[in-house]
């Protein structure tokens, strides 16, 4: 955020961001209840897992509907940095992938002998989440959210010895 950015957004601001979101996002619970119940069913329900929500601040809906569906799942919010992005790159470039550059609290990354759809198949067998697309121009790379660097090497233990 920039300056402007973090001045539009004081403390005061903050405070109502729950009420508001509320009033400016019809259906602000709802989206996050359903939310729940998509990953509950993509992951199997009543299964443990580990889960990152990165930017969770506000009102943390999104934990809140999930545990209630899920009660064995854990949770970890999180503001990535700079620091933890580097760290994450430099360890899948380690292990082969083409990182593309971002500023974001998120990577995009191919690896050329593997089929992405695949390992992200893989990952979610061991409760790591990789966000697969199947557009033509971007079906062999993941999106990686950057977490915690137990989180992160969960990732790159999940991927083993490719």
């Amino acid at each position: 955020m920039n300056a402007s950015s973090t001045e539009k957004f004081d403390n005061s601001r903050a405070n109502e961001y729950a009420k508001q979101s509320r009033i400016a996002l019809a259906g602000y619970d709802d989206c996050h209840d359903l939310a729940a119940c998509m990953l509950a069913a993509s992951l199997g329900q009543s299964r443990p897992a580990k889960i990152l929500v990165v930017g969770a601040g506000g009102t943390a809906q999104e934990i809140i509907a999930m545990a209630a569906l899920e009660p064995d799942w854990h949770f970890t919010a999180v503001d990535p940095s700079e620091p933890m992005l580097d760290a994450a790159v430099q360890q899948l470039q380690a292990k082969g992938f083409e990182v593309l550059p971002s500023a974001a609290n998120f990577i995009f990354a191919r690896h050329p002998q593997h089929d992405a759809a695949g390992l992200a198949a893989k990952l979610r067998e061991q409760g790591v989440i990789v966000r697969h697309f199947k557009q033509e121009r971007i079906a062999q790379f993941l999106r990686i959210s950057i977490g915690t660097p137990e989180q992160n090497q969960a990732l790159i233990d999940g991927l083993g010895d490719l």
